[in-house]
């Protein structure tokens, strides 16, 4: 982190980061090498897969190795809050990806990528959603989790999503309604949370 600074600040420029992915230099080439990482490894018939969560994805680089990824074998479940521009269930092309959306009262701001990695996680977290203008036109940073509590800290994360009050989507298959969802009710079990914290 302290070379990031060094690097903004114009003290010394910084090639490599050790756990960063950093736009707009390394962080779009950093995701493509481990979207790449699990389309070699479903290929070898080793554990794959990828678990994003972000608000918005049209950067075609990135979408375009996430298909590969899917035609190679490799699961990849999306939670997209916003704009997607990526079509799920084309055989063929994203058979194997899964889009939802969570809709609930708050604004999501967390981004989450996660790669099994031949059953050796590699997890980040950071800003970047995948739009030109955070992978081009700014200085956004993931950084990889390596402690085991912080990694087990996003599984029960994760889990605890698919129990929230928020109403989780699919996301249409039809290429002329990329944008519209249909209710996904066996995804997660609904709660009414709001109702709860009224008669308490």
């Amino acid at each position: 982190l302290t070379r990031l600074f060094n690097e903004l600040s114009g003290y010394a420029i910084e090639k490599k980061f050790k756990r960063l992915l950093v736009a707009p230099l390394h962080l779009r080439n950093g995701l493509l090498k481990r979207i790449r990482v699990e389309a070699k490894n479903a290929a070898q018939g080793l554990p794959s897969g990828i678990r994003i969560k972000l608000n918005s994805i049209v950067d075609e680089a990135v979408i375009d190795a996430l298909y590969r990824a899917s035609a190679a074998g490799v699961p990849v479940d999306l939670v997209v809050r916003g704009i997607c521009a990526l079509k799920p269930g084309q055989p063929g092309l994203s058979e194997n990806i899964r889009v939802r959306s969570i809709l609930g009262r708050y604004l999501e701001h967390s981004r989450v990528f996660s790669f099994v990695n031949n059953g050796d996680p590699q997890v980040f977290i950071g800003s970047s959603d995948m739009m030109h203008r955070n992978l081009d036109r700014r200085v956004e940073a993931l950084v990889r989790l390596t402690s085991e509590e912080h990694l087990a800290q996003v599984v029960v994360a994760r889990a605890r999503r698919h129990l929230d009050a928020a109403q989780p989507k699919r996301r249409r298959q039809d290429p002329r309604r990329p944008a519209e969802c249909t209710d996904e009710a066996d995804l997660a079990p609904q709660t009414r949370r709001g109702s709860a914290v009224r008669a308490a």
